[in-house]
């Protein structure tokens, strides 16, 4: 209950500052509030996106105190994340990656898939670019020893192609904005990558007492969501330097 009481706050909190300054980032789209990596929903405009377990949900919230759901796509078992980009969503699953298309915003269209090894699986876009963090041996994880960063060529939204890899500790969460990218640890601490190459991702920190499950980068603030609670963290300089921090007790 502890987590989830943390990624509620952290999301109420940066999906209410994403909608004051939609324009800030390149992470998103115009009038899309933003949440972390882990995120089962993601407003875009007037639609709101949620995943449940094996859908894509549409609802129309262009009237706010009656939503109306306009479409349904059932997607596959074992759906995860969701994370919006320009005008494509990014949609982690146990087993693959799927990016789907919401020209149309009503109807999404799938534009492809991506297989992986099953693990846990959330993934963040930027530019041309896709990352993703496979997590094994615990929870609802399959217990194999699969720790890893991939990186996605997403040029050709249709045949994505992996182009790059870090080996990882238990990577959870991530976030990207310019040249940083952000990984979470787990309990092992927070890392933050430069990814002026982005399929060359290039270690530059690690906080090791930051026990972090998931972030979200805005401009130069980075929120994290941790173990015992929320952390801020100006990231405009190496290293970064904590501006504040939430405790949330059991």
């Amino acid at each position: 209950m502890k987590k989830i009481g943390i990624f509620l706050l952290a999301t109420l909190l940066l999906s209410a500052c994403g909608m004051q300054d939609s324009n800030m980032d390149t992470m998103r789209s115009n009038n899309v509030g933003q949440a972390g990596s882990l995120a089962r929903f993601a407003i875009d405009g007037n639609r709101l996106y949620v995943v449940d377990k094996t859908s894509l949900i549409t609802i129309d919230i262009s009237t706010p105190n009656e939503p109306k759901k306009t479409h349904q796509t059932n997607i596959g078992l074992g759906i995860e994340t969701i994370f919006p980009y320009q005008n494509k969503l990014f949609i982690g699953s146990e087993d693959a990656v799927y990016i789907y298309d919401f020209s149309n915003p009503d109807r999404p269209e799938l534009l492809s898939r991506y297989q992986h090894i099953t693990a846990c699986d959330p993934v963040v876009a930027q530019g041309n670019y896709a990352y993703v963090t496979l997590r094994s041996g615990s929870g609802r994880c399959p217990r194999r020893n699969i720790n890893v960063l991939e990186v996605l060529d997403i040029s050709n939204p249709r045949n994505p192609q992996v182009v790059g890899s870090v080996n990882m500790l238990n990577p959870h969460g991530l976030g990207v904005n310019g040249n940083n990218l952000f990984v979470c640890e787990g309990n092992f601490g927070l890392k933050r990558f430069d990814i002026s190459n982005p399929t060359q991702p290039q270690q530059i920190e690690f906080l090791q007492d930051v026990a972090s499950f998931d972030v979200i980068p805005r401009s130069q603030t980075l929120v994290v969501t941790g173990k015992n609670g929320l952390y801020q963290f100006d990231y405009s300089q190496i290293p970064m330097q904590q501006l504040s921090f939430i405790s949330v007790q059991q």
